[in-house]
């Protein structure tokens, strides 16, 4: 299976596995629950079988999709892939930007995948900020942001230099870093307090 293929699969199966598991656990457990069955041990091990599946499919979730994104970045620098920056010479927004310099913008962002919102506001994508707050639409964005996220940023917003660029990036990755670090000192001083 190519690396582009194993990307997607990643991304996509455990999003479409859990909400099927959780259907039939539902339906098991209600015929459980309803009575008048004679084999109750069948059912029980359907159950566990289900809430085996379920776990994996949420580890897939916070495992296989990053994973999943790293695989679909790979596969873009693959050389059987056209050269990036061949594609993008014509446009002036990446003249004067080296091979390096574009591959890190079409490159996928891992702090997008954190925390997209957070990410889109240190990027100065106000509307897609808030776009993220839109339910099912923001998954979509969600996508979208980690994979398309930079050159989007790059395109949309006038950087004077690829350094302001790439130092905004690490600035977005350090901002997520600290919100998640603020939330595991409230979590833990909040469970401290009650």
């Amino acid at each position: 299976m190519k690396k582009k293929q194993l990307g997607l699969a990643l991304i996509i199966v455990p999003f479409i596995a859990l909400p099927i598991i959780l259907g039939l656990y539902a339906v098991n457990s209600f015929v459980l629950m309803s009575g008048g069955i004679e084999s109750v041990t069948f059912f029980r091990t359907v159950s566990l079988t289900l809430s085996l599946l379920g776990l994996l499919s949420v580890f897939g979730i916070f495992i296989g999709v990053p994973l999943g994104f790293i695989l679909l970045a790979q596969s873009k620098r693959d050389p059987q892939n056209l050269d990036i920056h061949s594609k993008v010479q014509s446009d002036p927004r990446y003249a004067s930007l080296s091979p390096d310099q574009v591959s890190y913008i079409k490159s996928p962002s891992i702090s997008a995948f954190f925390a997209p919102l957070v990410w889109a506001l240190t990027n100065g994508m106000i509307t897609k900020a808030l776009l993220c707050l839109v339910p099912f639409y923001n998954i979509y964005l969600w996508i979208m942001l980690v994979a398309q996220g930079r050159t989007w940023s790059w395109e949309e917003k006038e950087w004077t230099s690829f350094e302001e660029f790439q130092s905004r990036q690490v600035l977005a990755r350090n901002v997520i870093i600290g919100v998640f670090l603020l939330s595991i000192f409230f979590s833990v001083l909040d469970a401290f307090a009650t």
